[in-house]
């Protein structure tokens, strides 16, 4: 078995090399420039890949012997535009599939649960409709789409994970660490809707469950901590870890995005981008849980950090950086 890591340069990426290496499996890092060289394993062989070139054969002889692809190319951020995002979640991935060589037997793509969208009712499977309802899940939709077109040329399998957190996931979290630890955090609404998070760790695991796992080609499956807690429970937990004694006050939704937006259109007009945006308050406010038995059942997917133990480790690296300056 040989692994090619396909954005490996990222977050979740330079996780998953490491408990490869450490679990003896042989990996290429495919990067897109020596930047990010340095934070790859040492370990690890790495190629320097361009996916905007029209012609694939250069990126084909690249993977030449390469028996599982892992593709966790992409970005989340709605601030670079739809064009970019989709040179950044969509492109990658069809290059890589058309690239694919011979000795290819699976092709692992890392997606996400925002393909369900914001609002639905009860609690989501993979057999719920996609719904593009932002850039950012439109172009996940339209990658995911690309993989499943690949399905009979080889084994494909998606993965679908909730809101990623753990170390160096600053993203999203260390805003709300920073705005609870100053008590002026808000709680969106009444509290009480479920947010589904995800460590990076069991993504890891369930990636590596995923090497091997006799299921279907084409196979879904969302990834997510159950039982999710909810926005007043999370709150509650960040603020002990933190050490800070009063809870937040309540706010309105609408009022929030209107400040929210406010906020961020100033910011752009120096230049500057905004800590809390738009799509976080979403991600906050909207009430999702999702159901994992399939895979449970399929992939042996097992979470095994607590929210408590993992958001401890969140915070002590947040106060670590925040003594850094």
């Amino acid at each position: 078995m040989l692994i090619a890591v396909a954005g490996a340069s990222s977050r979740l990426g330079i996780r998953l090399l490491s408990k490869l290496s450490k679990a003896g499996y042989k990996t290429v890092a495919l990067l897109r420039s020596e930047k990010s060289l340095d934070k790859i394993p040492k370990d690890v062989f790495c190629k320097f890949v361009d996916y905007e070139l029209e012609d694939c054969s250069q990126l084909r002889n690249d993977l030449q012997g390469v028996t599982h692809i892992i593709n966790i190319t992409g970005s989340s951020s709605t601030s670079i535009g739809e064009k970019n995002l989709f040179l950044a979640n969509v492109e990658p991935t069809k290059k890589l599939l058309e690239s694919a060589p011979n000795s290819l037997e699976r092709f692992i793509h890392i997606s996400s649960i925002c393909v369900y969208g914001k609002k639905f009712e009860g609690i989501a499977n993979e057999e719920y409709p996609k719904v593009a309802d932002n850039i950012y899940s439109k172009t996940k939709i339209e990658a995911e789409n690309s993989v499943l077109s690949f399905s009979k040329n080889f084994c494909t399998i998606i993965l679908q994970p909730a809101m990623i957190y753990g170390p160096n996931f600053h993203a999203g979290f260390y805003p709300v660490l920073k705005k609870l630890l100053e008590n002026k955090m808000q709680i969106i609404g009444n509290g009480d809707n479920y947010i589904p998070l995800i460590h990076c760790d069991d993504v890891c695991d369930a990636i590596i469950k995923s090497l091997d796992a006799k299921v279907e080609s084409g196979s879904c499956f969302i990834l997510s901590c159950n039982p999710a807690l909810t926005q007043n429970e999370l709150i509650e937990i960040a603020s002990k870890a933190l050490g800070v004694n009063s809870l937040p006050s309540h706010t309105n939704y609408n009022t929030i995005k209107s400040l929210i937006r406010l906020n961020s259109f100033f910011k752009s007009l120096l230049g500057k981008s905004s800590s809390i945006n738009s799509d976080m308050i979403d991600q906050l406010y909207y009430n999702r849980q999702f159901c994992t038995k399939k895979a449970e059942n399929e992939l042996g997917f097992e979470p095994k950090v607590a929210f408590k133990t993992g958001i401890e480790n969140v915070v002590s690296e947040f106060m670590s950086h925040k003594k850094k300056g």
